[in-house]
């Protein structure tokens, strides 16, 4: 490597580098090495097998995004973005291990992308999401569907946290832990959180788990959300449900859609408009501070399991007057 190098050797490298060493997500690490390979690829097809990796130049990292980034004004510029990240940390690597003197990529600028403001679902989104799963989901699914809700609303996890989710990582016993009801989640960069859940969700989750035997799980398993395989769910399968029981409800339109994403998105909303601080709100996310004197900051679990009371509390009352809504209707 230090004059030329393979394709393959440098790809597996790399590859052993963001995820063992930088712990980034599965979904990043394919998509930074799908990006490594195909830069590779250009270059050997561009400059033959044997590339002295030294001569690579900002002018072949920008070659290879303005090749790469075809589509609409703003996915062509989020594309450039992205794979200019990858390029970036596919040197970053070759510079610690001396192979490279600089970062050609460093020297390609990303560019600016105008973010359209977001639509998150209502909360009287997510109670007809549930509505259609109580109504619509078959047993014994219907439980598992609700938790896979609450936990994405409530919680504010990210789908692979969610289901990456063991029986033994969830707390309902409050008086185990200080008074809290906890989940351990994984968050990205493999990054260990206890987070805090409501009322709410800590019923949806003893209501699933004495329905949980029904799914046949092998002795041993430990995943919370089983698939109709008897394994764990899969993060596919989870934006299937969702997708499929938000069809169902009918809030599916052209500026609002509910998503695993957007349920989170939806639950950050709800603690804002409940009056949570921001740095509530992004410790509970499991975010990275935007301000860098932020980074260090702990939110108190006591005033985090506030704002998520809260929302709990507002969930039910809304809930609540739904059922009043539907029963004058019906008189």
């Amino acid at each position: 490597l230090s004059a030329s190098f393979t394709m393959n050797d440098l790809a597996g490298r790399f590859r052993r580098y963001v995820a063992d060493e930088r712990k980034l997500s599965a979904n990043t690490v394919a998509t930074y090495c799908g990006v490594a390979r195909a830069f590779l690829t250009q270059l050997h097809e561009e400059l033959g097998p044997e590339v002295p990796i030294q001569a690579v130049a900002a002018a072949d990292v920008r070659r290879f995004l303005q090749l790469r980034s075809p589509g609409g004004e703003r996915a062509a510029k989020a594309g450039w973005n992205l794979q200019l990240c990858a390029l970036r940390s596919l040197f970053a690597y070759l510079e610690r291990e001396g192979i490279m003197d600089c970062n050609p990529a460093d020297e390609v600028d990303r560019v600016k992308v105008r973010s359209s403001p977001p639509h998150p679902p209502t909360l009287d989104d997510v109670l007809a999401l549930i509505d259609a799963i109580e109504e619509r989901s078959p047993e014994p699914y219907r439980l598992r569907n609700v938790l896979i809700v609450q936990l994405l609303f409530h919680c504010s996890l990210r789908v692979s946290e969610l289901v990456s989710l063991d029986v033994d990582q969830v707390v309902l016993d409050p008086n185990d832990v200080a008074g809290y009801r906890l989940l351990g989640v994984r968050r990205k960069g493999d990054k260990r959180q206890h987070i805090v859940f409501n009322d709410v969700v800590a019923e949806a989750i003893e209501s699933y788990l004495d329905a949980r035997a029904r799914f046949a799980a092998p002795e041993g398993e430990p995943a919370l959300l089983l698939s109709d395989r008897r394994r764990r769910l899969s993060a596919s399968a989870v934006r299937r449900i969702v997708r499929r029981y938000a069809e169902l409800a009918g809030i599916r339109s052209s500026t609002r859609s509910v998503s695993p994403h957007s349920l989170r998105h939806a639950s950050a909303t709800e603690m804002e408009r409940l009056g949570a601080r921001p740095r509530v709100i992004q410790e509970h996310l499991g975010h990275a501070s935007i301000q860098t004197t932020q980074r260090y900051l702990h939110a108190a679990e006591d005033e985090q399991r506030g704002a998520v009371d809260g929302v709990g509390e507002r969930f039910r009352t809304r809930q609540a007057a739904r059922v009043d809504e539907a029963k004058k209707g019906a008189a």
